[in-house]
């Protein structure tokens, strides 16, 4: 298995929200990063096949805990980023966060998923343009 980095610049208007926010916190473990302006990153397994899997967690909260983006047992396909899912009922499921598609400038753009628009409750449509998104070898 080769390593990597997944890069993520989750959309900026959600970031911009949530890091005005008092009680905004990240939890990061695994050697995953925040920075409000270099976004997300997650260190990273090539596991075969298209897919990588993250080795390291990131959980952006706001407003005391109602607002989560829970980037936690990340995968990456050819085609869209996967999450555990958010309610701790629901065992080894994942959920399908964002499609993900090439970019013409390089990496890849990212759209929300129609199974994910309840984590934000329900502000933004599926399909919106969810950030950039890159894969880099380490």
């Amino acid at each position: 298995m080769s390593g990597a980095v997944i890069r993520w610049r989750i959309k900026d208007t959600l970031l911009a929200y949530m890091t005005r926010d008092r009680s905004f916190s990240v939890t990061a473990t695994g050697g995953a990063t925040f920075g409000a302006v270099e976004g997300i990153a997650l260190p990273a397994v090539d596991v075969g096949e298209g897919t990588w899997r993250a080795t390291g967690a990131v959980t952006l909260s706001a407003h005391g805990g109602a607002l989560r983006v829970p980037l936690i047992g990340v995968r990456l396909t050819r085609d869209a980023l996967w999450i555990e899912a958010p309610d701790g009922d629901a065992g080894d499921q994942m959920v399908r966060l964002v499609t993900v598609h090439a970019a013409p400038a390089g990496g890849f753009a990212t759209a929300l998923a129609p199974e994910a628009d309840l984590l934000f409750l329900y502000n933004y449509v599926p399909g919106t343009p969810f950030g950039e998104l890159s894969i880099e070898s380490s």
